[in-house]
């Protein structure tokens, strides 16, 4: 009885053992999974128009999840809209918001979900960013929805125009549409969020940065 209960185990250890190992990830499985985790991470400002009838939403504006119910975007993308709205990445639902702080300085606002929204990943803030750090872009440029961009920072310094909000240069085909919307670093962190572009000159993007994001949430918090 012992002999067969030791060739039972024997069997058994040979199976486990035997087990094929998955291969590795490779650096596109890596790079899709992550890019997948930003499109969930990013909603869509959507706005309708009526033709024949027919109720037509388009993205205007991007918007990052930051929490549960609670997304982070630009202030001027909420600054004419009647009625606000947003869809989820992979799905047509309509959601409603409520603005909850705005700050025109950094051009910021917080917004909350009038109901729960599917489960999704909520953005943490990059602690810091260098000028040649590479970024991953998600938002509806033109009113493509969830276009992913690579971009890189040109420049550490903080810029500040007379009508715009201190903010980092990234060199970007970032466009209309991809206001509000974020720029991550490789482990998924928010470095910033779009706020305004260069018609003068290609590819220069503007990001209000995760500094500024996070002393905005505090004071926010704290109203």
């Amino acid at each position: 009885m012992k002999g067969k209960a030791l060739a039972v185990l024997g069997m058994t250890l040979s199976l486990m053992f035997c087990q094929p190992t998955p291969p590795p990830k490779t650096p596109s499985d890596l790079k899709r999974e992550m890019v997948e985790r930003l499109d969930k991470m990013t909603v869509a400002l959507v706005a309708g128009s009526i033709e024949e009838n027919e109720i037509t939403l388009m993205p205007y504006c991007s918007g990052v999840w930051i929490s549960k119910n609670e997304i982070i975007t630009a202030r001027h993308c909420i600054s004419d809209e009647p009625i606000f709205m947003y869809q989820v990445y992979g799905s047509e639902k309509i959601y409603t918001f409520d603005i909850m702080s705005e700050d025109p300085e950094h051009d910021l606002a917080l917004l909350k979900s009038r109901a729960d929204p599917p489960e999704h990943p909520a953005a943490t803030l990059a602690e810091s960013w260098w000028a040649g750090q590479p970024v991953h872009i998600v938002g509806h440029t033109t009113g493509l929805g969830w276009t992913y961009i690579e971009g890189v920072i040109s420049s550490s310094r903080m810029l500040r125009g007379n009508s715009t909000p201190p903010a980092i240069q990234i060199s970007s085909p970032a466009w209309f549409g991809n206001s509000g919307g974020g720029a991550f670093n490789d482990d998924g962190q928010l470095v910033g969020i779009s706020s305004w572009v260069s018609t003068r000159a290609p590819m220069l993007s503007f990001f209000v940065n995760s500094e500024a994001i996070n002393q905005f949430l505090i004071k926010a918090q704290k109203r």
